[in-house]
């Protein structure tokens, strides 16, 4: 029809005025911005990749990296899975062996698989998390603290939430974990614009970062008086408690 529109995402773009045709469906969002613009009239620091949402680009940027990480450590689990099935398979069509010998190797074959496949499991859902944390309507930025500062989440007085980390993979995929698990409701800020947060089951959450962060590290998370873990599942209660305050050597989650 000649009218040098088109679709854009959730809405419909006209070239020769670089503006939607049809209003931001978060537009409630940003009072202070025609729900018409794009990228909040700033496409020089902001981007809308498919017409509802905007971010900083260096948040944009952080997280496509954090998933990239994600598929290349999903990958080399993948292989390790394939492995160990194929080792399975071989001792199980081992007659040489006795019935106790045989059963033995593939129980310990089948403790890998249930390590590399969990981890697996927590990369996937961090993945597709990272996804949903840029889906919503709720606004998420990074933020590097240096190290002896806790990198935590906190808030804006605006709602937006900031995942403070170290810069590092793990750091970051502990700290984005926590913020999938604010955006489904398990963490809630009592008091917007501060860090003072409340956890539904706030062991689990935590570990649940921890063994996200192993996953995706190949096993480099803090040291705790437990020891060091040889699995994912050896993230657990005793290991998390021993986790201490490199600057005060204080237990952190004694009182959790």
């Amino acid at each position: 029809m000649g009218l040098d529109i088109y679709d854009y995402g959730a809405r419909r773009y006209d070239a020769a005025t670089c503006r939607f045709t049809t209003m931001d469906p978060l537009a409630e969002k940003y009072y202070s911005t025609s729900p018409y613009a794009y990228c909040v009239n700033n496409p020089m620091r902001f981007v809308d990749s498919d017409g509802r949402e905007w971010k900083n680009t260096q948040d944009k940027e952080i997280a496509t990296r954090l998933q990239e990480k994600v598929a290349d450590r999903d990958k080399s689990l993948a292989e390790q899975e394939q492995k160990i099935n194929a080792q399975i398979n071989t001792i199980g069509n081992n007659t040489k062996l006795s019935v106790e010998k045989r059963d033995k190797q593939i129980t310990k074959q089948q403790e890998k698989l249930e390590d590399v496949q969990m981890q697996r499991k927590l990369l996937s859902n961090l993945y597709k998390g990272i996804t949903q944390l840029g889906e919503s309507k709720t606004v998420y930025t990074f933020n590097t603290v240096k190290s002896g500062t806790t990198a935590t989440l906190s808030s804006l007085t605006d709602g937006t939430v900031v995942i403070n980390n170290y810069g590092t993979i793990g750091s970051r995929a502990h700290e984005v974990t926590h913020a999938i698990q604010y955006d489904n409701g398990k963490i809630t800020f009592n008091i917007l614009g501060t860090n003072n947060t409340r956890m539904q089951n706030p062991d689990m959450l935590e570990r649940l970062s921890y063994m996200t962060e192993y996953s995706i590290t190949n096993g480099i998370v803090p040291a705790s008086t437990a020891g060091s873990p040889r699995t994912v599942f050896g993230i657990n209660r005793e290991w998390l408690w021993g986790i201490k305050d490199p600057n005060t050597g204080i237990y952190i989650y004694t009182k959790l």
